[in-house]
């Protein structure tokens, strides 16, 4: 759907890795086109194990957004600011030392839809993918350029963009991983506890205040679709046996002001991110 094209430019001269970063793009999302002027080339380890492994995240974005931003392994924080309309941009996701040789990408921006997922789009091979991207001395250099067509019946919007820029690469703040028992008598945990009890309650004023404001945001319009009552009852049909919480856990991730939860579960993990706001852990 739509057409695409990615060249990451082999000729830009290398910088050093303390080299301002530099970027000229646009983003043009349901008509509206969007200045691109920042950007952010982060190493992500995936210490949490919720991923493919390690990978270079890269976001161009409207607005300045802290490393911390893209430090979690599922990143809800960055679709919620998209959803209320305080981010508008595109995130890159690679493994230069995989053997993978495609890109990943994500298109942040304002949607018809509350509960439609944010565009997303792979590219490799003809298109251009990690064989064609300039890594060197800590340095990202490219040009990247894409659009597609949005579906309108699911509230996605067509979009296209174009960057060319220059960053060093930022490492991710190091993972303290807290298991066993020292996890459950973790911040991080009895906050998680504390939320999960609310919720299974009905208890919304709290959810409300133990939540960011930008998820707060995505909660209050997903219970007006589909009505408070039916909200409810779908949480406590979906809410996790307390007594399983400790045979579950496989660690409380925690890399500064950000904390992930990661349960296992039959067929795979799942994770939950909590960001630190003065004293308190609220769900992102």
């Amino acid at each position: 759907m739509g057409r695409f094209v990615l060249l990451f430019a082999a000729c830009f001269p290398l910088f050093a890795a303390a080299a301002e970063p530099e970027l000229k793009g646009e983003l043009n999302a349901g008509g509206e086109a969007v200045p691109l002027g920042h950007i952010l080339v982060l190493d992500f380890d995936d210490a949490e194990g919720m991923g493919d492994g390690p990978e270079l995240r890269i976001l161009l974005s409207d607005r300045k957004v802290d490393p911390t931003g893209l430090e979690a392994p599922i990143l809800f924080g960055l679709d919620a600011r998209a959803r209320e309309g305080a981010l508008r941009g595109v995130l890159l996701r690679f493994d230069p030392k995989g053997e993978s040789r495609e890109v990943y990408g994500t298109v942040y921006a304002a949607m018809g839809n509350p509960q439609s997922s944010m565009p997303f789009f792979t590219l490799g091979g003809s298109a251009g993918g990690v064989d064609s991207l300039a890594l060197a001395e800590g340095v990202l250099t490219g040009s990247v350029a894409h659009g597609a067509e949005g579906d309108p019946d699911f509230g996605i919007p067509a979009y296209s963009f174009t960057a060319t820029f220059r960053a060093p690469v930022t490492k991710a703040t190091p993972a303290t991983v807290l298991q066993g028992q020292e996890g459950m008598d973790s911040a991080p945990m009895k906050a998680y506890i504390r939320f999960e009890e609310a919720l299974a309650s009905g208890d919304l004023d709290t959810v409300r205040k133990m939540t960011t404001p930008e998820r707060v945001q995505q909660l209050e319009a997903y219970i007006a679709e589909v009505g408070k009552e039916a909200f409810l009852e779908m949480v406590k049909q979906m809410a996790p046996d307390p007594a399983m919480r400790a045979q579950n856990l496989q660690g409380v991730f925690v890399r500064g002001e950000v904390a992930t939860i990661v349960f296992k579960e039959e067929g795979g993990k799942t994770s939950t991110t909590l960001r630190k706001k003065g004293e308190d852990w609220t769900m992102e």
